[in-house]
């Protein structure tokens, strides 16, 4: 089932200047310069299809594609055109809507199968394609900025205890691994963990048996990806962070598949 949804384009007019610039520059061969420097100012409304997760973005969108109605439209064209798109049931839509000049309104919609559009919840459209909301990718980036320091303190901590660092933030599609290190002819495996309170209180608290699982296959691609050889010995720790300082837990682990 198919609907169409209406928006009024404000600031039309600007859109077709800033175009014909383009046109112009293109012409002297500078369009690059214009795209990258000026650009053309975005729609005021759009319509886009949310297609999945993005790492980036939080979610990933294809723009529709509208059409433009001038037939309501001032002299100008500043006010009273009006872009159509065409929305399908079963995809999910983010929209946003200019309402006046100084005011516009985003949300999500799908489309019934009576073909009515309907308004769902940022959490409900985003989880239906499996993407973050706005909310949940702010709380991944301050994590992930967390993160950093702490794993920065943790390779501090080893290189005083004499180890060199290989790598940091070693990805794989098994998983990743926060530390990568060498100590004393034996390469070390490092999962940081921290807390704000002191609640690690043996290793295998930090790391359950799956996230175990997981460290071993990304650090046998590891050694396949850096041509380590076999008789190379490796061994899994884990650094745990609180208020009261650093621990390392060496051979936190035995290695498991």
């Amino acid at each position: 089932m198919k609907a169409i949804l209406t928006l009024e384009l404000f600031g039309e007019d600007t859109r077709e200047i800033f175009k014909l610039y383009r046109g112009v520059f293109d012409v002297c061969n500078a369009k690059w310069y214009f795209d990258k420097h000026i650009g053309v100012p975005p729609r005021s409304s759009w319509a886009a299809e949310i297609t999945g997760p993005d790492e980036k973005y939080g979610r990933k969108r294809e723009f529709l594609r509208p059409k433009l109605d001038y037939s309501r439209s001032n002299g100008k064209g500043s006010r009273g055109v009006f872009a159509e798109y065409i929305l399908e049931s079963g995809k999910i839509y983010e929209v946003l809507s200019r309402e006046t000049w100084k005011r516009s309104r985003r949300y999500f919609c799908t489309v019934t199968l009576e073909g009515d559009i309907s308004e769902i919840s940022e959490e409900e459209a985003c989880h239906a394609v499996g993407a973050e909301t706005s909310e949940e990718r702010k709380e991944r980036l301050n994590r992930k900025e967390t993160g950093a320091v702490y794993e920065q303190a943790a390779a501090e901590y080893l290189e005083q205890q004499g180890c060199r660092i290989l790598e940091k933030n070693f990805r794989s599609r098994y998983g990743e691994i926060d530390l990568v290190a060498e100590e004393a002819g034996t390469l070390v495996f490092v999962e940081v963990k921290y807390r704000t309170a002191v609640t690690i209180q043996y290793p295998e608290e930090a790391v359950n048996r799956s996230k175990q699982k997981k460290i071993c296959r990304t650090a046998d691609y590891y050694r396949l990806r850096r041509r380590i050889p076999d008789d190379v010995p490796c061994r899994f720790d884990v650094i745990a962070i609180t208020p009261e300082g650093i621990t390392q837990y060496r051979n936190a682990f035995a290695y498991c598949r």
